[in-house]
């Protein structure tokens, strides 16, 4: 088994993917990258570094769908910050974003949603946006 092999075979593992089209998919890179990086005997190290690190990426390397796990990530940190911190009406939003505490206090649930809506995509095999769905429902029946 070559180096290549070792590594995709590692990738499948991290990002729980059954074969290689799972993997691309699961991934949001094109079925025939992966036959291109065993031609070329190498993978890109963009794609390695999940191996390096043991953890999935906040974003996949795939831009494809990008929008959408940006839109659900940010719907969900929203939702998380008016419900368990400061409720906000519209009109207080500007002064909010001035204060660097809660910029960074809303920065922190941003990047928690994206990392949250990436993992649940990736353990159930679903889009971002059914990702974000089930984190959104699970979110209202905590607070009834």
């Amino acid at each position: 088994m070559s180096n290549v092999d070792k590594i995709i075979d590692e990738l499948r593992a991290v990002y729980g993917a059954s074969n290689n089209s799972d993997l691309a998919r699961k991934m949001d890179i094109g079925k025939s990258t992966i036959a291109s990086w065993r031609r070329r005997g190498r993978v890109p190290k963009r794609h390695t570094k999940i191996l390096e690190s043991g953890e999935l990426p906040i974003f996949p390397p795939g831009a494809i769908r990008q929008h959408s796990l940006y839109a659900g990530a940010l719907l969900l940190a929203l939702v998380r910050y008016r419900a368990h911190s400061h409720p906000l009406r519209p009109s207080e939003i500007v002064k909010a974003v001035s204060d660097e505490g809660v910029l960074q206090e809303f920065t922190d649930l941003f990047h928690a949603a994206a990392k949250d809506v990436t993992a649940r995509a990736l353990e159930y095999g679903i889009e971002y946006r059914a990702a974000v769905i089930t984190l959104l429902h699970e979110l209202i029946e905590v607070e009834r």
